[in-house]
């Protein structure tokens, strides 16, 4: 009987395209309602849930109130800045600082619109045993 390893990712990561812009605004958070209303009333289950469908820890943003003391939001600010890069988008840390400090639920039904507007492919690893191979 082999073990098998199954593992499903996307290959490589290209945007769709490289408009050098977010798809939507920061501010369009009634493009998506359902999205907008979590984000505002369930704000740290809306954050877990987009950083897992980013592909990321479920548990990552929760490291930007427990871990930091709620100073800074790093792991906001670096999923902006990672998601920025993977998508070709113009900006800076600077400005993915302010958002993230002063408007975190808009940015993150931004990013989360973002993933649906580029149909970011899920990332999927299931381990199985390993192979066993003859001597």
């Amino acid at each position: 009987m082999a073990n098998k390893m199954v593992v499903s990712q996307p290959g490589v990561v290209q945007p769709a395209v490289l408009s050098g812009h977010w798809s939507t605004g920061v501010f369009d958070c009634f493009e998506d309602l359902p999205s907008c209303c979590c984000s505002f009333w369930c704000f740290w289950c809306f954050t877990c849930q987009t950083s897992r469908e980013y592909g990321e820890c479920l548990c990552l943003p929760l490291v930007d109130f427990f871990g930091l003391g709620g100073c800074v939001p790093a792991i906001a600010m670096a999923m902006r800045a990672e998601m920025r890069q993977r998508y070709g988008i113009r900006g800076s840390l600077v400005e993915d600082f302010g958002y993230s400090f002063f408007l975190a639920p808009c940015v993150y039904c931004q990013m989360s619109r973002e993933m649906k507007a580029r149909q970011l492919p899920p990332v999927t690893v299931l381990h199985g045993n390993p192979p066993t191979y003859p001597r």
